[in-house]
C-alpha cells in the first residue's frame, strides 16, 4: 500500500493497524520517504540478516512474496 504523508497523519492508527498485513509505502510528492512494516517481518528479517551476509533488500527478496517499490541502502546502520 502506497500513500502520502497526509494521508497517514489523517489515519495513522488504521495505517499502523493496516501494517501487520501489508507494508506501508509513504510519500512526500511522489517520492517514497518511509516503509512500515510489521514487527513480525522485522524480526524474521533481523534473524535472517543476522544469520547472513547478504543486505536487508537481498533477505526482503528471499522471504518470497514480498511486494516492495522502495530501495534500501547497501548497509543499514541500524543492524551494527
Amino acid at each position: 500500500m502506497k500513500l502520502s504523508i497526509t494521508e497517514f497523519e489523517r489515519d495513522v492508527r488504521k495505517y499502523l493497524d493496516q501494517s501487520k498485513h501489508d507494508d506501508i509505502i509513504i510519500t512526500d510528492h511522489s517520492q517514497s520517504v518511509a516503509v512500515i512494516i510489521s514487527a513480525q517481518k522485522y524480526a524474521l528479517l533481523q534473524q535472517h540478516h543476522q544469520a547472513s551476509t547478504q543486505t536487508l533488500a537481498d533477505a526482503l527478496a528471499t522471504l518470497g512474496g514480498v511486494d516492495f517499490e522502495w530501495e534500501l541502502p547497501e548497509r543499514e546502520p541500524w543492524l551494527d
